[in-house]
């Protein structure tokens, strides 16, 4: 379950700089 939020958590960050 960690793994699955890091993942998440890492790609809203991704998306995040994305948009920046």
């Amino acid at each position: 379950m960690q793994a699955k939020l890091e993942t998440a958590l890492t790609k809203k960050l991704h998306f995040c700089l994305v948009l920046l």
